[in-house]
This record gives structure tokens, sequence and C-alpha cells, in this order.
């Protein structure tokens, strides 16, 4: 008799085995499915790098954001989109952002703002608003306010960790431009990041800008590095033509893709999947929720759909990955993105390749070496002010309490329609004539799709937002239908 329990202990094993592989091959496909990935088209290069955008969505996850507006003393105006995380801070599912969030593995966000803003009443005014069909929640948000000489711009790195002034004059004078940039397709299109004036204008408003479309490439080529100096890529970059949606857009169901069950790389992707479902199962299982999310980037993706992947080749020819760079969607944004050593050849060549996940703008690309960085760097001040009012307008309250570093687990959530009025005090130190300031504007938090009971309470929230969100959100597509 024990001999028989054994038998069937034995089967009941192998048959979990088997369910939870069958488990993590539904996951691969239900999950590329409603990530958006598709097959690649027999000829992936087709396309004009220049046209429209017309090819197939082929990387999972997704980013839409929050955006800041600024006031002019008479109306708030856009600036850009605001709450990019590092490594990212969307996720499809509220409980998984939340919880990545608060085990500290969301990073805040750093931006640049790039229009002039002046103090109204003593006061610096600035606007969140929530134009696109997401909800977001803002744990602390803080404004720098940078004092740095005239001939000077602030750069943030790819980490928004840190910040960059850079010396305009020298900063060009040691830039190397791309000897060549070939697409995936092999056109040469070095002309368009030929010009080193271009790393300072505003390319939305330009023809300077190059657009890639979603699943393209282009591949560049710097000459003249030195050896033992760490490279740094300045990259400039924006837009973005689509929106994220509800959360029942990525959890519908839909027919899954027939595979043949032995595949090596699906077998690898079914067994990887397998042990993260037994994982999280193991893990609730003892209690550990927080462990069982670590494992969940493992079914939903770790990278997010609105990005463009910057990499470099090595000494064997493969590609190593060094930054995911998100994309501002409505201006654009200059980032510094450190490169290792080891991306320098022996011949003082690097070569670099970018990939894009969506339809994206480059404006400008150019290589600045450590020591050339420092030369360009000039002295500056930095000071933080103080947030002195937030007033949420759907809840009628003022928020400043709740974004405050001190109130750990307490959010602001903004769901469409909704606006937070923020009030700075402004600064008294006035600049010398030979300097400027500019403000950095750092939010930290995590944003999701949207959920239905949220979309039920924000409405016709369409008629709600400014006629210059209205005019923006008609000229976008749903991720759920991005093609």
């Amino acid at each position: 008799m024990k001999k028989i329990f054994s038998f069937f202990s034995f089967l009941s094993k192998v048959f979990l085995l088997i369910l939870l592989v069958a488990v993590g091959w539904a996951f691969v496909n239900v999950s590329n499915l409603i990530k958006g990935k598709k097959h690649q088209a027999k000829n992936p290069d087709s396309g004009d790098l220049f046209g429209a955008d017309h090819a197939l969505a082929d990387v999972p996850g997704g980013s839409s954001t929050p955006f800041l507006a600024y006031s002019d003393g008479k109306k708030f105006i856009i600036e850009n989109d605001i709450l990019f995380g590092k490594p990212k801070s969307y996720y499809p599912v509220y409980r998984i952002a939340r919880s990545l969030y608060e085990d500290g593995r969301i990073y805040p966000d750093l931006y640049k703002i790039n229009a002039p803003i002046r103090p109204h009443g003593g006061k610096l005014r600035f606007q969140i608003q929530e134009i696109e069909p997401e909800e977001s929640y803002f744990s602390w948000l803080e404004l720098l306010r940078v004092i740095h000489p005239e001939n000077s711009e602030v750069v943030v790195d790819s980490e928004f960790k840190k910040y960059y002034v850079v010396e305009k004059s020298v900063f060009e004078k040691n830039v190397i431009l791309p000897a060549s940039v070939t697409t995936s397709s092999g056109q040469d299109v070095t002309e368009k990041f030929s010009k080193k004036g271009a790393s300072w204008r505003d390319s939305s408003k330009t023809d300077d800008a190059s657009f890639l479309n979603s699943g393209q490439e282009i591949e560049m080529i710097f000459r003249g590095l030195k050896h033992g100096e760490i490279p740094h890529l300045v990259m400039k970059s924006w837009y973005r033509d689509w929106v994220l949606g509800m959360e029942r857009d990525w959890q519908e169901e839909r027919s899954v893709s027939s595979y043949p069950l032995v595949k090596s790389k699906m077998f690898v992707k079914m067994a990887a999947v397998a042990t993260a479902v037994f994982g999280v199962w193991f893990f609730e299982k003892l209690g550990f929720n927080g462990s069982a999310l670590i494992l969940t980037p493992m079914v939903f993706g770790t990278q997010g759909g609105c990005c463009l992947v910057v990499e470099y080749r090595d000494a064997s020819g493969e590609y190593e990955r060094v930054a995911v760079a998100d994309v501002r969607s409505w201006k654009m944004n200059t980032e510094v993105i450190e490169f290792p050593m080891q991306a320098i050849m022996e011949n003082g060549e690097m070569r670099v390749r970018i990939r894009s996940s969506k339809k994206h703008a480059l404006g400008f690309l150019g290589v600045i070496q450590e020591r050339d960085l420092k030369k360009s760097s000039r002295a500056f001040t930095e000071e933080k002010l103080q947030l002195e009012r937030a007033h949420h307008n759907r809840l009628d309250r003022d928020v400043v309490g709740v974004l405050s570093k001190t109130r750990k687990g307490e959010y602001v959530q903004t769901i469409p329609g909704d606006t937070v009025n923020l009030e700075f005090r402004a600064s008294g130190k006035i600049p010398n004539k030979d300097e400027k300031e500019t403000y950095l504007f750092r939010a930290s938090g995590f944003y999701s799709a949207l959920r239905d009971e949220n979309a039920r309470i924000a409405g016709d929230w369409r008629s709600r937002i400014p006629d210059e969100a209205k005019e923006r959100l008609a000229s976008l597509v749903s991720l759920r239908d991005y093609r």
C-alpha cells in the first residue's frame, strides 16, 4: 500500500510540473499578445525610417505618465510628462507597482524644465495634469533652482540621479559627433546628426528631429576616443504618439497562438515562466508577498514599451545594454548616458546601437569623455524651494502634507481629469548679470493602467481637461491599437 501511495505521489508531482509548464506556456503567449508583441515581419528592416510609423510593436510594457504644466501668470501651459522612475515606474497592475515602489525598486524622476519660469506674487506655480487614461500615485515632490553661468546649460543623467552644468562653448569644442550613422536597412543618415549646435535647440519645434519607428534601430560609429577615459553619450530625444489605456486592455482574453510545445527557445521561456509561477506560489504560501513580486517582472516584462534601448558593441561583436532611455512626449529632453571604458575599442572607435520600441525622435547624438566633460563643467549653486500648497481639484483639499518625504506609505492619487495646483515659495536670491537660473522637478511615485472603478469616478474626464491637452489627446492612439 505504501508503494502505491508513493507511486501516486510521484505521479502528482509530475502532473504538477506539467501543469506549471503549461501555465508558463500560456503566460508567455497571452502576455506577449497583451503587451503588443507581434511576430517579426519577414523583412524587419523594411520601412521608411523618417516616414509614417507602420512597424509592429514588439517590446513589452508601456509608459504614459502624468504631465507637468507651468503658469505664465494667466494660464497653465503643458511643459512635459513626468514621473519617469528608474528602472521604470509603470506596471499594468496597481498592487505590483505599489509593492515594487515601497520595496525601494523604483527611483525618482528628475526633469529639467525647459520653459522660462517666473514668480507671480512671490510664488512659482505649477500644475500636475492627468490628461490620459491612467492613474498615478505621487509620494513626494521637489523643485530645485540652479543658478549657473549664462553661457552654460544644465543636463540630467539618464539615471535621474544627478545633473551636469556644462559650458556650451567648451562642450561644443570637445564633443565628438558620429563618423557614421546607418539604419538597420543600410541607409546612411549621418548628415542628420552632423550639427554640434543642435544639442541645445528645441528639436520638437524644428525639422532637426529624425524619427525612428517601432522596432527600428540605428548604429553609429564614434572615432578618435581616448582610452582610459569614460565616454558619455549625449542624446536628445522626444515624441510619443500613443496612450496607455485601461487595465482590462492588458487582461482581456485573446486567442492564444499555438506553438509546438518543444522548441528550444520556447521551452526555455516556458521553464523560466514556470519557475516564476512556482516561485510566486511558493513565496506567497510562506507569506512573503514582497518576495513574490520580485519575480513578477519575469512574467510581465522588465522593460517599458516607450523607450530607446542604448547598447554598445564589445570586442567580441556582441551588443551590451547600457541604458533604457525613457522618451518625454511633449518637448525635447537632453540626457547624458555614461558608458563603460571597455566600450572603446583599441583603434579608438566606439560603436553604439539605439533601438526604438515605439515611434520616437532623435535630435542630437554626440560623445564627450570624462576629462572634457569636467573641463566644460561650471560652478553653480542649488536651492530646494519649499512646497507651500498643493490643491487637489477633485478632492477639493490641500494635500501638501502628503507630498513630504516624511509621510511614508501615503500617496496623492490622480485619475483622468484631475489636476493638482502646486505653489512653491520663490527664492529671494537674484542671479548676477552673467548668471541665469534653471529649474529641475523631481517626482517620486508610480503609475499604472486605469482601473474600472477609477474610470467610473473620472466620468467624462475628456471634457474637463484643458484645450491644449484635448488637442494633444486627439492625435494619439491607444497602446492596444498601436501599429
